[in-house]
């Protein structure tokens, strides 16, 4: 070795012997490529994978993986809109993490956004047409064929989102595949795919998602991308705009403030090693349900906190019963930490059953009853709801698939599950200070209580879907809001700068319903209040408060029996009243076996015959006359019948 060399090598074991180390002109800085590595990993960029095949093992620890939403052309379009022409493509695509995945490395996309896995069949088969030289790069760029142009480092306007812009829509794309349909490029034909619900054979009365094929010509197929654009646009906008108010939220979260976001993983199939033939039938299932929580450190200033809490537990019943029982046992575990906060701050999925309905709402509002602090709700965009609890879940998963494969470790219930996650995944594993926790708690299935019919039987929020931000403010009264912000003017209680996208906040209340024989629920009621509540005796010295003057009486239920008279109840006083007249379809009553006849009147009148009265013609022969059939009267009205009907 040379003495060059061995000087060099003696000045590379010194320490800080980078920064006296020469630099390239035309080297990236550091600054530079933190903010690719952080541009890469942002949850608008790219995607958690919550599967085991997307964890991967880097110096004998599990770690995450993400994939790329888009392609790497249209990312770095992205960061060059952010950040400037600062490096090239072919650099920024060298700094790439090698834990970000392109769009098209995984073998296997599972779980994605239905309406973005269409746009991108639809886009797939008109770039595949011969017929036409036009492309389509993704569907980012046939949405944004279809908004006005926006400025750098701006968001489109609402009322281009929304499609209340006169200036642009969906004839905007129409124009720009005009040049599509040259000579008989609009009729041939096209064979393309869409992801849709169809009648599953095996069940008639139900259905399932399935790949169904289409074939119609070209102008149809650039019809019903048209058609799928309007929708489309704010389907996009909505799921970045809550991904970045999750970013900006959780990285600088405020003071005596919680963080939350939480999710339901895929059931997790307990496979022990070496089994027989049969077990493959009898596979147990568990439920991990993990909740990442952001806060302040305690014991240095400014720094964020990333605490794990994963629930493992046997109940497969993934409702809004058991969220409720995961989020109050997170924020009694923090607390008992002495933890002080007192706003609640959680983002999660827009599932229907789980997250995102009347009954989340009536126990967002009950926080402060519950609690102690005040809740707000936030949803990511539809079908775009990964997130950190997706990486939690991936790291799991592989971790304990790891163990039994390697016959470390004997998996039979969720309860196993539970203690090898205890042994070996908890963070830190020492007792230092860190900025990343993991933690798992066990939940008995019993302890979940589904009996709260106080908070139940309430009536639906109005445009559910469409509000992405839900805020308690009393018990059963809550406040709305599109889309969710945390700018300096709603963290300041000034006017929001984001108002335009974000929508004005309104309240709503969330109204109990009522049945026949239930009283209606009190507002101050909680989790732990009784079911069947007594009444409160009346005092003593109690008045009937008297009857407004515009009152009306209730109308007597179909069932109800006439109050009997009290023993020194007075007769009615005879009145002037006019006797109501007879029904047309009125009978006679028959008259009952004691009846007795009426004595005539004193002044009866004996009837006459008439002036104009004919004797009936004696006949010729002696014969007497038979004795008359007595015959019923006719079914008509007693006060229409004539004394010849009787004859």
């Amino acid at each position: 070795m040379s003495r060059k060399m061995r000087q060099r090598v003696r000045e590379s074991s010194e320490p800080g012997w980078e920064e006296r180390r020469a630099k390239r002109k035309d080297a990236i800085s550091e600054e530079i490529g933190n903010n690719v590595n952080t541009f890469f990993n942002s949850g608008t960029v790219s995607r958690d994978m919550p599967d085991a095949r997307g964890a991967v093992v880097e110096g004998g620890e599990v770690k995450p993986r993400k994939v790329l939403e888009s392609s790497l052309r249209t990312v770095y379009g992205e960061f060059v809109e952010q950040n400037g022409q600062v490096l090239s493509f072919s650099t920024f695509k060298k700094l790439k993490p090698k834990r970000v995945l392109p769009f098209t490395s995984h073998k296997f996309n599972e779980c994605l956004c239905e309406y973005c896995a269409n746009m991108d069949l639809k886009i797939h088969a008109i770039n595949g047409q011969q017929c036409t030289r036009i492309k389509i790069q993704d569907r980012y760029e046939a949405s944004r064929l279809t908004l006005c142009p926006k400025l750098p480092g701006t968001d489109y306007k609402k009322s281009c989102i929304d499609w209340q812009c006169n200036d642009c829509g969906a004839s905007l794309f129409s124009n720009h595949m005009q040049p599509a349909f040259e000579g008989d490029a609009r009729l041939c034909r096209v064979v393309w795919w869409q992801w849709g619900m169809v009648p599953n054979p095996a069940r008639p009365t139900s259905s399932k998602m399935m790949k169904v094929k289409r074939e119609t010509t070209f102008e149809e197929l650039i019809e019903a991308t048209s058609d799928a654009l309007g929708p489309f646009s704010l389907h996009l906008f909505n799921a970045k705009w809550q991904w970045q108010q999750y970013n900006v939220i959780s990285g600088n979260v405020p003071p005596r403030t919680v963080v939350c976001c939480m999710d339901f993983a895929e059931n997790y199939t307990v496979r022990p090693q070496d089994t027989p033939q049969g077990h493959h039938w009898t596979n147990t299932q568990c439920t991990i349900h993990p909740v990442v929580a952001s806060y302040q450190c305690l014991s240095c200033d400014g720094g964020v906190v990333t605490d794990s809490i994963v629930f493992i537990t046997s109940d497969q019943t993934h409702d809004y019963h058991a969220v409720q029982h995961f989020l109050a046992k997170s924020v009694e575990l923090l607390q008992s930490e002495n933890l002080s906060f007192d706003r609640l701050i959680t983002f999660s999925d827009g599932a229907p059953t789980q997250y995102k309905n009347r009954i989340n709402f009536v126990d967002c509002s009950h926080a402060l009853v519950d609690f102690g602090v005040m809740s707000e709700r936030h949803y990511f965009g539809s079908r775009h709801g990964k997130g950190p609890c997706d990486r939690e879940i991936g790291v799991i998963k592989k971790s304990v698939n790891r163990s039994v494969a390697a016959r470390q470790v004997d998996m039979t219930d969720a309860r196993s599950l539970f203690e090898l996650c205890t042994s070996r995944l908890q963070l830190p594993r020492e007792a230092e200070h860190s900025h990343t926790k993991r933690r798992f708690l066990w939940v008995e299935p019993a302890d979940i209580n589904r009996d709260r019919p106080l908070r139940t039987q309430t009536k639906p929020l109005k445009d559910t879907r469409k509000h992405h931000c839900i805020k308690g403010i009393q018990p059963f009264v809550v406040s709305v809001r599109e889309r969710s912000c945390f700018c300096k003017g709603c963290e300041g209680n000034t006017p929001c700068i984001n108002a335009d996208a974000s929508g004005p906040w309104m309240a709503a209340e969330l109204a109990p319903t009522r049945r026949r024989g239930q009283t209606q629920p009190s507002v101050s009621c909680n989790s732990s209040a009784p079911n069947n509540p007594m009444p409160l005796p009346a005092p003593d010295n109690a008045l009937p408060l008297p009857a407004p003057d515009n009152a009306t009486p209730l109308p007597a239920p179909d069932n109800a029996l006439p109050l009997p008279a009290p023993d020194n109840a007075a007769p009615p006083p005879a009145s002037d009243a006019t006797p109501l007249p007879a029904p047309d379809n009125a009978l006679p009553l028959p008259a009952p076996d004691n009846a007795k006849p009426l004595p005539a009147p004193d002044n009866a009148t004996s009837l006459s015959a008439p002036d104009n009265a004919m004797a009936l013609p004696t006949p010729n022969n002696d014969t007497p006359l038979p004795a008359p059939v007595p015959q019923q009267p006719p079914q008509q009205d007693r006060l229409t019948m004539k004394v010849g009907d009787f004859v």
